[in-house]
């Protein structure tokens, strides 16, 4: 009777334990993948009603460089299938979270949507457009405007455009250049390189783009920044466009500058820059009124690294008690005493 009741309370102890790990790792997870993310947007700043009335003031929201994880600079399985799964749900989140907080009145991608996407199979491109569709699911009913970055369509180092990089972009997304009015602003697209002097092209491209701004308020949306480039390279295109605003992406931080009268403000990198190492991600918010005044925010993210790395703390502690515990379980039994049957 004794070795029964001794046996039960053994089994008890282990399901009370056994219990108690579960419970750890159950509230690491509800904590990094729910908690946190509504506790950092209580942080966001206020923002004002939106107005019922578009022609009253535009909400903007922008996504720079999400650089959606690909296929063939990562692991094999499974670790390349769990790092794509993760980095997909945090983008799904957090960009949901974003956009009913801001409730825009149009979206923009300021390129670098996809990590290989100028390298990508024509099979992996389309997996790339579906797993979009379903991490930007959120917008689905919302003006979008898509913007291509050098991981879209090459353009960097040894990565090389192409005529074929460039219609793939152009039949799954948009053009690369154009004009796109909503309400009252021109969404001016001019996929800008600035390594040379305008060529004659570029030229004409931007005199015959003029002739079709309509709106009050021109913005020019572009993957790579102008501030750091030479006047020269720069000023016949303000010149030709006049624009009010700028924005860009590509730099993968924060910045904020006057460009020949204009402003242009460089976007936070990769909101996921979870994709490509950044540590600190967001996305940005703007407010525009037709008399051109802006008013514009970072929602910033909690960091993922961080939450992987409580992923790993938690982890190591649950096999190190789980260890312990059986070799205390294994000691406990040889030392008690063994009655004859």
């Amino acid at each position: 009777m004794g070795t029964m009741r001794r046996s039960l309370c053994s089994r008890l102890r282990n399901l009370t334990f056994r219990s108690f790990l579960l419970l750890l790792v159950l509230t690491t997870v509800i904590i990094n993948e729910f908690l946190v993310h509504r506790i950092q947007s209580w942080r966001w700043p206020a923002m004002p009603h939106p107005y019922k009335d578009s022609e009253e003031e535009m909400r903007i929201l922008f996504v720079s460089d999400p650089q959606i994880i690909g296929y063939q600079d990562e692991s094999m399985f499974p670790i390349g299938s769990l790092t794509r799964w993760d980095s997909d749900s945090f983008l799904s989140r957090t960009f949901s979270l974003a956009f009913s907080y801001a409730q825009p009145d149009v979206v923009v991608f300021l390129g670098d949507l996809m990590d290989e996407g100028s390298r990508a199979t024509p099979a992996e491109y389309e997996i790339y457009m579906d797993r979009i569709e379903s991490i930007f699911y959120s917008a689905r009913h919302v003006k979008k405007i898509f913007v291509p970055g050098d991981n879209d369509i090459g353009g960097e180092g040894r990565d090389f455009r192409s005529p074929f990089k460039i219609a793939r972009f152009e039949n799954h997304f948009e053009n690369l250049t154009g004009i796109e009015r909503v309400g009252f602003i021109d969404f001016i697209k001019l996929d800008l390189r600035f390594n040379r002097d305008m060529p004659l092209e570029q030229r004409k491209l931007l005199e015959k783009l003029k002739k079709h701004f309509t709106a009050p308020l021109r913005l020019i949306v572009n993957h790579e920044t102008m501030l750091p480039k030479l006047k020269s390279f720069i000023h016949p295109i303000l010149m030709e466009v006049q624009p009010h605003l700028l924005m860009s992406g590509h730099w993968h931080e924060v910045s904020l500058g006057p460009v020949s009268g204009s402003i242009e403000v460089g976007l936070v990198g990769g909101v996921l820059g979870y994709g490509v190492g950044e540590p600190s991600m967001g996305y940005r918010v703007g407010l525009i009124d037709p008399e051109g005044h802006v008013k514009y925010t970072v929602l910033w993210l909690p960091s993922r690294y961080i939450q992987l790395y409580a992923y790993l703390g938690v982890l190591v502690l649950v096999a190190i008690l789980f260890i312990s515990c059986c070799i205390m379980q294994s000691l406990w039994q040889q030392q008690q005493p063994r009655y004859p049957r």
